[in-house]
């Protein structure tokens, strides 16, 4: 955001105002990565299906690696979970009585007025899970997204896509 790059190179060498800020939050997110890592650990890793688990059962997993992964987790969310949950809330909010349906579900699965204490728990909230994917496929958070082909590949529909190429799908228009 400065005018010339050699602003923010000095900002950086002496480690002031917006440079400092940046450094501080990068330390910051850094040890919640971390931590996130360690809980992990802490709680055995090798019988979970999650994303994280299947990337520190890998045999070249390097600390520096995992903690980047983590981070990438932290980033990427953070702007598709706001498009998600306002679109999510929006939706609920125009429709009562879908979020009725949500509550008298929450309460069956729950308890009249509990509050959400495990996994289990949501994932027998199937009501809510199918108004947050059909929310999701009215109002995707990614409104396109490309990918490059490693090696030649078929569509399933038959289509040839050589080594390199880039797709791009729209899940906006496929919804």
């Amino acid at each position: 955001m400065n005018v010339s790059p050699i602003v923010w190179k000095i900002k950086r060498f002496f480690n002031i105002g917006s440079e400092r800020k940046l450094k501080k939050a990068i330390k910051l997110i850094t040890i919640l990565a971390q931590e996130v890592i360690r809980q992990r650990r802490k709680l055995g890793f090798s019988n979970h299906r999650d994303l994280l688990s299947r990337f520190m059962q890998g045999d070249t997993v390097n600390k520096t690696y995992l903690r980047d992964i983590v981070i990438s987790f932290f980033l990427a969310g953070r702007d598709t979970m706001a498009s998600a949950s306002t679109s999510f809330f929006w939706l609920i909010a125009k429709n009562p009585r879908v979020a009725e349906k949500i509550r008298e579900e929450a309460n069956e699965v729950l308890g009249p007025n509990q509050e959400l204490t495990s996994c289990e728990q949501l994932r027998d909230l199937h009501y809510l899970q199918a108004s947050v994917y059909e929310s999701m496929r009215l109002y995707p958070p990614n409104q396109f997204d490309s990918k490059f082909c490693l090696e030649d590949d078929f569509l399933p529909d038959g289509t040839f896509v050589k080594k390199g190429t880039r797709v791009t799908y729209h899940p906006y228009a496929m919804g």
